[in-house]
């Protein structure tokens, strides 16, 4: 749904799995081998709630790498 509102802050976690047999059959892996878990929320300027998106990314193939601009950090650095 197109909602026309802003989205002004998003909010990501990033986890290490072991998923379960049906996700590794759909991605091609070994049963029992990590991988990223990615889940976002997008969030309007009053805090709506207008998307949510959930990954699986295979744990061989994808690294996961943060820069943080100290001239302009995350609010949870401030």
């Amino acid at each position: 749904k197109v909602t026309g509102k802003r989205i002004v802050s998003m909010q990501r976690t990033i986890s290490a799995i072991i998923p379960d047999d049906d996700i590794c059959a759909l991605l091609g892996v070994k049963i029992g081998t990590a991988h990223l878990w990615m889940k976002n929320i997008a969030y309007t300027a009053d805090e709506t709630v207008v998307a949510v998106n959930y990954s699986v990314y295979n744990g061989n193939l994808f690294d996961f790498a943060v820069t943080i601009d100290l001239d302009n950090p995350p609010k949870m650095l401030l």
